[in-house]
């Protein structure tokens, strides 16, 4: 189970009250991934979204039999967090335990949970700008990746989505 100590050295909690925390703590799920565990894949249905307590990840997308590698992420980052908005809706990218991984999944319900407002609000301010610059710079990398017309471009229509997804979350 992840501790309140752990949390708290996360710099994106680190706004949070112990109580606020706490009531994180007991409502998401620690879980843990070895070295190399595809945590989520891309193109698989998402449900919820993971913040990583301890280890690092690698973000990367497929396609065809080219791999792209968007980023790594570290103690305090979110990813998957379109799984809390478009539950259901395909990932767009897998992200990989690149050392051993401890993370707390974070469901749906827990946007609707008064006691977790707190910390929710932090991680969503802290994930719109995370999110805006992954867009940029993936969007940039997958035009480099992309051999194809930018009409064809898949990327393109993933970005537009998402841009449309964070409109409607910040109410634009």
């Amino acid at each position: 189970m992840t501790s309140l100590h752990s949390l708290r050295s996360l710099r994106s909690l680190q706004a949070c009250g112990d109580r606020d925390l706490q009531a994180f703590i007991r409502h998401a799920t620690t879980t843990d991934f070895r070295t190399e565990t595809v945590i989520i894949a891309q193109g698989q249905p998402a449900v919820g979204a993971f913040l990583i307590v301890s280890g690092r990840c690698r973000a990367e997308v497929q396609r065809g039999d080219r791999r792209m590698v968007l980023g790594s992420l570290g103690p305090g980052d979110l990813f998957g967090e379109l799984g809390l908005y478009a539950c259901g809706q395909k990932r767009t990218a897998t992200v990989v335990a690149e050392e051993d991984v401890s993370a707390l999944l974070i469901l749906p319900d827990a946007l609707n949970q008064e006691a977790l407002r707190p910390v929710i609000d932090e991680l969503e301010r802290r994930a719109m700008a995370s999110v805006a610059d992954r867009i940029r710079r993936s969007a940039a990398k997958a035009r480099r990746f992309s051999d194809e017309d930018e009409d064809d471009d898949p990327s393109a229509s993933w970005v537009a989505s998402v841009m449309t997804s964070l409109r409607r979350l910040v109410g634009g």
